[in-house]
């Protein structure tokens, strides 16, 4: 966790010369002097936000469960309202959110960015919002935008939900759900499962898919 402070850590509330008259060469006396401590507020490890892009990295949080939305307007982080924003009493307003990245960490995770979307008050992020999961067999699920979404190793689960969606299943034995819009998909290495939903989606897989015939196609136009 790294502390910022919101103010000066201590100040000055009193320093008075009391109005009893001195003689010439008497030592003048000052009041009491009372220091007060001001609050400090902690930003967690692993969230970061700089010129709009908010970073959020789960290795370095600890966590392999994270949940993001908002409540009132301001960012919310596994249920509870996050401090990272300095200039807002230490919350930050999703509207000032341009873009989101997503890091899971080395192990199975579970990344649900399905409560970020303009119902919840971000502002429109399509293109603006990727999710990778790295290593380990993870459960995804997208924003309400147009994602870009890599499961990386492992045997992944990947739910687009709306929007014109990329998905990379990448190694491994893979699970993709496209979901609403146009998305498109891709098996890459392994043995793949591909159900676009509804819209006009495509797909792409590779030979192994095709050499095992288990790479199964499901509301999909087309491969590219």
């Amino acid at each position: 966790m790294m502390p910022y402070i919101l103010g000066f850590f201590d100040v000055l509330t009193a320093l008075k010369n009391d109005n009893t008259p001195k003689s010439l060469g008497e030592n003048r006396r000052l009041a009491p002097v009372r220091l007060e401590r001001l609050e400090t507020r902690e930003v967690p490890a692993g969230l970061s936000f700089s010129s709009g892009q908010l970073v959020i990295d789960m290795r370095d949080m600890g966590t392999s469960s994270i949940q993001v939305g908002s409540v009132n307007g301001l960012l919310q982080i596994n249920g509870a309202i996050s401090s990272i924003d300095k200039g807002v009493r230490g919350t930050l307003a999703v509207n000032k959110v341009t873009k989101i990245v997503v890091q899971g960490t080395n192990g199975a995770d579970l990344i649900d960015l399905s409560g970020v979307a303009t119902s919840s008050g971000f502002r429109p992020l399509d293109n603006k919002v990727e999710i990778y999961g790295n290593r380990g067999n993870d459960k995804i699920y997208g924003s309400g935008f147009g994602d870009q979404i890599h499961g990386n190793s492992g045997n992944d689960t990947i739910w687009a939900g709306a929007g014109n969606d990329f998905l990379y299943g990448d190694s491994d034995d893979d699970t993709l759900y496209g979901g609403v819009d146009n998305d498109k998909l891709h098996g890459m290495a392994g043995i793949d499962y591909f159900d676009g939903g509804t819209g006009h989606d495509k797909g792409r897989s590779d030979g192994e898919d095709k050499k095992n015939k288990k790479n199964w196609w499901f509301n999909m136009e087309a491969n590219y």
